[in-house]
């Protein structure tokens, strides 16, 4: 299973949370997983925002080496604020949406794995299969 990652399937990976169960086993079937290179950026700063314990920050660091990460280039900023205007999202949300869309013009199966319910409810008004 192709997968595709956002901020908030990546935190119950590092941290015992009411979603962890669900994100787990997503991990555990996919094969190739992407995100958007944003996703390092939310996801460590979360860890440091909860203490920085080291072995939350390895598990992470694990993880991030085996993404594929997906660039969001300047050029591309008026489609994000398009496409984040239609769904009502913020920003960075948007962000992670408008990259998965177009990750999904290489990989049509791809699986989106995300807890954040405004972020899911756009993948799919957008046709993409929402891991649940």
């Amino acid at each position: 299973m192709t997968t595709f990652w956002d901020t908030s399937a990546i935190l119950p990976l590092v941290y015992k949370e009411v979603h962890t169960p669900a994100a787990q086993t997503a991990a555990d079937r996919a094969g190739p997983h992407f995100a958007w290179e944003w996703l390092r950026v939310e996801a460590r700063l979360a860890i440091a925002r909860r203490g920085n314990q080291p072995d939350r920050v390895r598990r992470l660091g694990e993880w991030f080496e085996s993404a594929d990460w997906q660039e969001l280039g300047s050029e591309k900023l008026a489609d994000v604020i398009d496409l984040g205007v239609r769904h009502r999202l913020r920003a960075a949300n948007a962000g992670h949406l408008f990259t998965l869309l177009q990750t999904r013009r290489l990989f049509a199966e791809i699986v989106f794995v995300c807890f954040d319910e405004d972020l899911a409810a756009a993948a799919k008004a957008e046709g993409v299969t929402v891991w649940e």
